[in-house]
């Protein structure tokens, strides 16, 4: 039950902040590397690909040929990195989408809450520990079974065998014995 109550809570509610602050992510780089212009006058590219913390990407064609990343503000003003800037910034910039927080400051609180989730599961987890050997412990002392007490009566049982047995043993070399008078 606790791993389903998991599931679906503290990890969907995870998964899903984590979506949103790469979906922002993704968008935010997007517009302000569509603005701006590569080494060879190349614009409108998109940073990053994919549209979810699962697919997030960095465009193979930047990856292939860094001279497409479009870091300046005019198209062939060497020296200017007006965009590059902005992307830099963007850690700084509060998102409307993200309630006005900050993408650093919107991964501060899922990993935040996440924190606060753990530590009360944990601590549910130990409670209920406790309770369930209370419980057993109860359990134990009504059924009145002790395992001390067992292992004596079952020494002293064996024992009680092992003199009857011997008992039986020398009956019958008497009767042996007697049987054997008489002839």
């Amino acid at each position: 039950h606790g791993t389903i109550d998991a599931r679906d809570g503290a990890l969907k509610d995870l998964r899903s902040g984590i979506n949103d602050l790469a979906k922002n992510l993704i968008n935010e780089v997007n517009v302000a590397h569509k603005d701006g212009f590569g080494l060879n006058g190349t614009t409108g590219a998109d940073f990053f690909l994919g549209s979810s913390a699962a697919d997030i990407r960095v465009n193979q064609a930047l990856l292939q040929d860094p001279s497409l990343l479009q870091a300046s503000g005019s198209a062939f003003a060497r020296g200017d990195n007006r965009v590059a800037q902005a992307l830099s910034q963007l850690g700084n910039k509060p998102i409307g989408a993200l309630g006005g927080q900050t993408l650093g400051n919107g991964y501060n609180s899922i990993v935040g809450r996440l924190g606060e989730n753990l530590s009360s599961v944990n601590q549910q987890l130990a409670d209920q520990k406790v309770i369930a050997d209370l419980l057993k412990g109860q359990r134990d002392s009504v059924s009145g079974v002790s395992v001390d007490e067992e292992m004596a009566d079952l020494t002293r049982f064996q024992r009680g065998y092992q003199a009857s047995a011997k008992l039986i043993n020398t009956i019958d070399e008497l009767m042996d014995t007697t049987l054997s008078l008489k002839r």
